[in-house]
């Protein structure tokens, strides 16, 4: 027999050896009817109208649509910042506390000062008072009448200074008007100071 005929013959047996192979090792699920053209189960539920979640999840940048930059109108020490990354704020909410003894010696002061001036206003009234009823009587001179209303007006203008002393040295750092916060300061710089 020729050299070729042999390989033709072999090949011949080894491809009717695969096939019976294949018939006598055929997996079950196509014996049983349960294989790729098999019915697939399928469970079966009324339809219901619900509310559906839709989530995304995605890469980007989130920017703000408004900003607004918070300045504080005293400097100090920040001793609490009294919200949360992405809570509502409204307008009047405290959202920060500077330490008040860095302040309170000022509005102490500014106390002070105002209630000496309205004791030397209420002292230059009387005498004031009192010059003008003299001066009726002719025993003041017109001059120092007019010098005491001068005095008198001097301290007015002292005490509005310092109820202005006053309401500054008040000062408690406030919110702009209602906003969400967020980008809290990480870490915060616990320092503050007015610009």
């Amino acid at each position: 027999m020729s050299r070729w005929k042999i390989v033709a013959i072999i090949v011949v047996v080894l491809v009717v050896a695969i096939i019976g192979y294949r018939i006598v090792h055929r997996p079950t699920g196509f014996q049983r009817g349960k294989g790729e053209d098999a019915p697939i189960p399928v469970t079966v539920v009324p339809a219901t109208r619900e509310n559906v979640p839709v989530y995304l999840t995605a890469l980007g940048t989130v920017s703000a649509l408004n900003t607004v930059t918070v300045v504080p109108q005293a400097t100090g020490q920040l001793v609490s910042v009294n919200f949360k990354e992405g809570k509502e704020i409204k307008k009047g909410d405290v959202i920060a506390q500077i330490d008040p003894r860095t302040y309170q010696a000022a509005v102490e002061q500014a106390q002070g000062k105002l209630a000496q001036d309205q004791a030397l206003l209420s002292a230059a009234k009387y005498l004031a008072s009192s010059y003008e009823n003299l001066g009726k009587k002719q025993y003041v001179a017109a001059q120092t009448l007019q010098a005491q209303e001068q005095t008198v007006r001097q301290y007015q203008a002292a005490v509005l200074a310092d109820k202005a002393a006053l309401d500054s040295a008040r000062v408690q750092l406030g919110t702009p008007p209602s906003a969400r916060r967020s980008m809290a300061w990480p870490g915060c710089a616990w320092w503050t100071s007015a610009t």
